[in-house]
């Protein structure tokens, strides 16, 4: 069986960094705000819309390599998410004065 020692995971919670977006050039901030983001959003994206003397091949790269790192990280807090959800409750005896 599982324990978890919930006021550890806390502080160990507190403790980890915030989120920092990467930093992004323009072309790349150009592609995930017109393009990336709007699809993880179930946005219709008409390809024609898109400015493509706002980006190049590099950006393209840039916004995969930002993806290959964000899927990783949603892997993996995905896996602690189910860890988490199949620990029991464990009841202990109160003290009741």
């Amino acid at each position: 069986m599982l324990r978890l020692n919930v006021a550890h995971f806390s502080t160990a919670l507190k403790k980890t960094d915030p989120f920092v977006f990467p930093e992004m050039n323009d072309g790349t901030k150009y592609l995930y705000n017109n393009l990336y983001d709007r699809l993880l959003r179930g946005e219709n994206v008409i390809l024609s819309d898109l400015d493509y003397n706002a980006f190049d091949s590099e950006d393209i790269t840039s916004l995969c390599s930002l993806h290959n790192d964000h899927e990783k990280k949603y892997n993996q807090a995905s896996s602690i998410m189910a860890i988490l959800r199949h620990i029991s409750p464990i009841s202990k005896d109160s003290v009741y004065i």
